[in-house]
């Protein structure tokens, strides 16, 4: 009778392959529970920062780490930032990496020189996640293909702001609030970064945006 998908770019790709299903499809996307992911206060922040042993302002992935998650992307840009010149970390939250993937991206951090820079949490409760959102500087989503990407909706009800690659619905989901960057582009998104992390005029615009959306 009827067909629901979460994003407009899910739908052209649906009807794309099935066109008999046009007129029977609907665009209903992910929505956020507001009395759960909402700004955090200090001293929830604080407690978060003490569980976690975050010693410097972060930069916050949030997902499985999977290989089309794009981590590299990440990594790569994150050496080339300010931010890392500035003292600032990068944390990556999920886990479940595929044995030879995690190898890959712990020779990136080697090769780049991040040891000291980069920090892999996993099993995180679902309880922290707002308190860790709102700890960070900003989200990164440099995914190469998502479905949805809800971590993008849960960063803007905490009120921080993020960065995007340009890959499938992203764009649709951030609305035009963050900053779009092709998922090769290593110095675009080392630039996007600083831009979410350090600019606060640039934070705090993105952030109210994106609490609107």
């Amino acid at each position: 009778d009827g067909i629901l998908c979460l994003t407009d770019h899910g739908k052209s790709r649906l009807l794309n392959y099935c066109p008999e299903y046009a007129g029977k499809v609907a665009v209903v996307p992910h929505g956020v529970n507001h009395s759960f992911f909402k700004p955090q206060g200090l001293e929830v922040i604080e407690a978060i920062r003490s569980k976690y042993s975050f010693t410097r302002p972060f930069l916050l992935q949030l997902g499985s780490w999977f290989p089309h998650k794009n981590l590299e992307l990440s990594l790569r840009a994150f050496s080339k930032s300010r931010a890392l010149q500035e003292g600032m970390h990068l944390v990556f939250v999920g886990g479940g990496a595929p044995k030879d993937y995690k190898k890959i991206l712990l020779g990136f951090v080697h090769t780049l020189n991040l040891s000291n820079s980069v920090q892999w949490i996993e099993r995180v409760p679902g309880k922290d996640l707002p308190g860790l959102l709102s700890a960070a500087q900003c989200l990164l989503q440099p995914s190469r293909y998502e479905g949805f990407a809800l971590p993008i909706l849960e960063a803007m009800a905490t009120g921080i702001p993020g960065v995007v690659s340009d890959a499938s619905c992203l764009p649709e989901v951030s609305a035009g609030i963050w900053p779009v960057v092709p998922t090769e582009d290593v110095e675009g998104f080392a630039l996007a970064m600083d831009a979410m992390s350090l600019d606060e005029a640039l934070r705090e615009k993105a952030a109210v945006a994106g609490l609107r959306h």
